[in-house]
């Protein structure tokens, strides 16, 4: 079954992996990931916005299968991926500001400094404006080689799911953002949450997901990763998917 959008339950789930998953993307960022450097759970970046991506929330969604697109389908309209039978690997992405200060972006119309207008497009399937540039997704072999990515995500930043015990400042698609300690989760049911794996042979695989990937957010102090990786095993292509 393919989730929505956390539900309290789920969203106290959540909140719980943050030691796990959290964390983790602090100490990648000690090995060379995206970010600043770190050690055990440094809770809040003070003084600052500090964009991470949740890990667990990745590990425990990944589903891939097979799905057919029409030439007319939105997801190819939009650039994620081609018309006919795809082999997709999809899973979730919560992005969390673990950062004190709120990232507060504004009205696509009117948005806050050092926003503009350009930092944002309509989608038209979507019925709604996305903030450009923010999310990534590769797939890279052993040696570190990118043999698949994702559509470049352009999200609607919003806060779904509380990561730490503060008030959310209700931002939404008409006024976006992200207060500090909640998170905004977009599911892999929609499109674009997948790398398209069509005809990448079977083995091990790094699933790299990465957020401000064009340094439109300003984070004064980058603590906790913008990178996390997920080990993951891509079946026979000549196979049907288990």
């Amino acid at each position: 079954m393919i989730p929505t959008r956390p539900s309290p339950s789920r969203a106290s789930s959540s909140a719980r992996r943050l030691g796990a998953g959290l964390a983790l993307a602090v100490l990648a960022a000690c090995g060379g990931g995206s970010g600043g450097g770190g050690g055990d759970d440094p809770g809040l970046t003070p003084n600052s916005v500090d964009v991470t991506v949740d890990r667990q929330a990745i590990e425990e969604t990944i589903l891939i299968r097979d799905e057919t697109f029409a030439a007319d389908d939105c997801a190819v309209l939009e650039g994620a991926t081609q018309p006919g039978l795809r082999r997709l690997m999809r899973f979730d992405t919560i992005v969390v500001n673990m950062g004190e200060l709120d990232l507060t972006i504004g009205s696509p119309e009117a948005p806050e400094p050092p926003f503009v207008v350009g930092d944002f497009e309509f989608a038209p399937c979507h019925d709604h404006h996305h903030f450009t540039g923010w999310a990534s997704y590769e797939l890279k072999d052993g040696g570190g080689a990118v043999v698949a990515v994702g559509h470049k995500q352009a999200f609607c930043l919003l806060d779904t799911v509380a990561y730490e015990f503060g008030p959310s400042e209700g931002y939404d698609c008409d006024f976006q953002g992200l207060s500090s300690g909640w998170g905004d989760v977009y599911d892999r049911s929609l499109d674009g949450q997948w790398v398209d794996i069509t005809g990448v042979p079977a083995g091990t695989y790094e699933l790299v997901v990465s957020v401000n990937v064009d340094g439109k957010v300003v984070e004064a102090s980058n603590v906790w990763a913008n990178s996390v990786s997920v080990t993951v095993v891509v079946p026979d292509p000549n196979q049907p998917v288990p």
